[in-house]
């Protein structure tokens, strides 16, 4: 099922097709945002803040949410930053408008950076079908991605087999 955003707000985001990224005026605005929820006034949201933030924002399972926020919080820090918050926003409004291939090919290396959970600089499927929500991907088509894209066969794909994978999604 893919992604669905309930926000009105993050509904009329819109990433230029250039850079797949928002705009100045539209990353001041999400900025105030974070800035609003970012009750202890330090510049981080932690894992209560985000997910009431996604919650109130989208359709995600409280399951998923709690997966997004330790993707983005990669060293267990118990907390993220704008930037972070910034990219999976990015990601979100990508796969509401359909543009998540698109967004996969132009932002690949970090993708695949935020999808390799254990710093291992390959994603198994287990870590790939934990987050591939977010791309609009699901297990089946996941499964059918690591039987076409393992080139050497060891159960996980690496940075060049996933470059292969990216380059390839446009023209599905």
């Amino acid at each position: 099922m893919p992604l669905q955003l309930t926000s009105d707000f993050l509904k009329s985001l819109h990433l230029d097709r250039g850079q797949l990224w928002l705009n100045a005026r539209q990353t001041q605005l999400l900025h105030a945002i974070y800035d609003f929820f970012d009750v202890h006034r330090d510049g981080k949201w932690n894992d209560a803040i985000f997910y009431e933030f996604m919650r109130q924002s989208t359709d995600l399972t409280d399951r998923r949410i709690i997966r997004v926020f330790d993707m983005l919080d990669k060293g267990c820090r118990g907390f993220i930053v704008f930037e972070e918050f910034y990219v999976v926003i990015c990601l979100m409004v990508a796969a509401f408008n359909k543009l998540e291939k698109k967004f996969i090919l132009r932002h690949a290396k970090m993708c695949f950076t935020l999808m390799d959970e254990d710093f291992s600089g390959s994603i198994s499927a287990e870590e790939f079908t934990g987050v591939g929500f977010l791309w609009n991907l699901e297990e089946k088509q996941i499964l059918k991605i690591f039987k076409e894209y393992d080139v050497n066969g060891d159960a996980e794909i690496d940075w060049e087999e996933f470059r292969f994978f990216a380059m390839a999604a446009l023209s599905d």
